[in-house]
């Protein structure tokens, strides 16, 4: 997939490419590999497609302007003519939407990776 569109109101959307999601990616601490790429842009978009409809525009907007080109708040409010609050509730938006989307990163269960860290923690102590 070469584009992604985020549904806007009024039958209007937005179309975002694969490195415009990747740079936001990037961003947020993620590496898109060629192999988990698909997943983690889904993860993105669906996390932008829960905004509210009419905050959408401006949600794409902080999210690149934010993680890809790496702007402060202040200057993404004056480019965007919004008050630092709301880019501030933008941002935080979608940061809970992309928390609760689906990822397609693995999950180590909590138990696993306590045996583990036990484990490593007693190859110190004793080997």
């Amino acid at each position: 997939m070469d584009q992604y569109c985020i549904p806007l109101p009024d039958g209007r959307s937005l179309t975002l490419s694969v490195s415009q999601i990747r740079r936001v990616a990037r961003g947020l601490g993620d590496h898109p590999s060629a192999a988990g790429h698909e997943g983690q842009a889904l993860s993105i978009v669906q996390a932008l497609c829960t905004l509210p409809p009419e905050q959408r525009a401006d949600g794409v907007a902080v999210a690149l302007l934010r993680f890809s080109e790496k702007q402060d708040i202040e200057t993404i409010a004056h480019q965007r003519r919004l008050s630092f609050w709301q880019v501030h509730q933008l941002e935080e938006g979608f940061r809970a939407a992309l928390s609760c989307a689906p990822s397609s990163r693995p999950r180590v269960h909590v138990g696993v990776t306590a045996e583990m860290e036990e484990y490593a923690a007693s190859r110190v102590m004793y080997g």
